[in-house]
């Protein structure tokens, strides 16, 4: 169906502008998203989008470096008109919005932080914005849509941890029969007699508490009688892949479906190996440039079992991949680094 161009609001929430220490490689991640995402949105015809909070990580201190990034990304929605809200991310205290860090937006003309809760009419709608740490009797009242950064019981914050806290969901719906919120990062969806409440979650990947979680973003139609609403796949951006090492051969068929540079790699120890071909192995996963590479153990690790793994990445030249990684970096002296690197390796291999 249709929908006329003033009807049509994209929603997305829990950007995390400077996660995983103000990593550059998560910035760059950050940028190709955007780039997608406005495109998507200027396909389809929508020009005002609501943020349901944490646009950035950290909440004590934004780092320089994720302060000039943000400037540079907002720049690529200079076309469209943004409702925000702060979320627990963004705020200074705990438990309130008073002090938040999306201050820094009032001087861009496209965009309105809503940091108490507020009504905005929307195409004939009332849409109700709520701030991190709105409580329920302060929520508007006889609103079409309420938008806000929830904590509410029973939801799952990740795939293994579920709120024993918070709101209850009954509470809540008795204000608005529809609910949008951000905060928990894995997207979830509930039916109730009188409403549903959608937890967006994060528009791509961050962690591997992510993994089996679809990400995307949301687009609502504001000119029905009835908001409806639509959810739009992001298969852009990378994905994490948890494998055991004794199952190596599902980490190749995924890489060939997805591609190296786009997944985050943990391999699970999952028996004991010999720490030469473990080093093998681990090289040749790097080697193949991942976007990153993780292990962790499940057992003790023992040298000396002897088991039946093969390499299932093929031969390879541990001293060409130790020269080929020191190329890629961004050191001084690279020649007198891999030598003094080769020298090391020949000694205690």
């Amino acid at each position: 169906m249709s929908i006329e161009v003033e009807h049509k609001v994209g929603f997305f929430t829990d950007l995390h502008l400077g996660l995983h220490q103000n990593s550059e490689k998560w910035h760059d991640v950050t940028y190709k998203w955007a780039q997608w995402y406005t495109s998507e949105l200027k396909s389809k015809n929508t020009k005002k989008i609501i943020f349901g909070g944490d646009l950035f990580h950290y909440r004590d201190e934004i780092n320089v470096k994720t302060l000039f990034f943000a400037n540079t990304l907002l720049d690529l929605f200079n076309d469209f008109e943004i409702l925000m809200i702060p979320g627990n991310h963004d705020a200074y205290y705990k438990d309130n919005s008073t002090i938040h860090s999306l201050s820094i937006l009032n001087n861009r003309s496209n965009i309105t932080v809503f940091d108490t809760p507020s009504v905005e009419t929307i195409s004939n709608k009332r849409i109700g914005f709520c701030p991190w740490g709105t409580e329920v009797e302060n929520i508007p009242d006889n609103c079409d849509l309420i938008v806000g950064h929830f904590e509410l019981q029973n939801f799952n914050f990740n795939s293994f941890k579920v709120c024993e806290n918070g709101m209850e969901s009954a509470e809540i719906l008795n204000k608005c029969n529809l609910i949008f919120s951000g905060h928990f990062h894995n997207r979830q969806y509930r039916k109730y007699d009188n409403g549903e409440i959608i937890y967006a979650g994060n528009p791509f990947e961050m962690d591997f508490n992510d993994i089996g979680d679809q990400k995307g973003y949301y687009i609502l139609d504001l000119g029905s009688k009835n908001i409806q609403y639509d959810f739009f796949k992001n298969n852009i951006s990378p994905t994490h892949v948890k494998v055991n090492l004794s199952n190596l051969q599902t980490l190749k068929n995924i890489a060939k479906k997805k591609g190296w540079s786009n997944i985050a790699v943990k391999i699970i120890i999952d028996k004991d190996i010999k720490s030469n071909l473990l080093d093998k192995i681990i090289a040749s996963i790097n080697f193949e440039a991942p976007f990153s590479f993780t292990t962790d153990y499940l057992h003790k690790f023992s040298i000396g079992d002897k088991i039946s793994l093969t390499n299932e990445f093929g031969d390879l030249n541990i001293k060409q991949c130790i020269i080929e990684y020191i190329e890629s970096l961004d050191v001084e002296d690279k020649a007198e680094v891999i030598t003094k690197t080769v020298h090391l390796y020949n000694k205690f291999s």
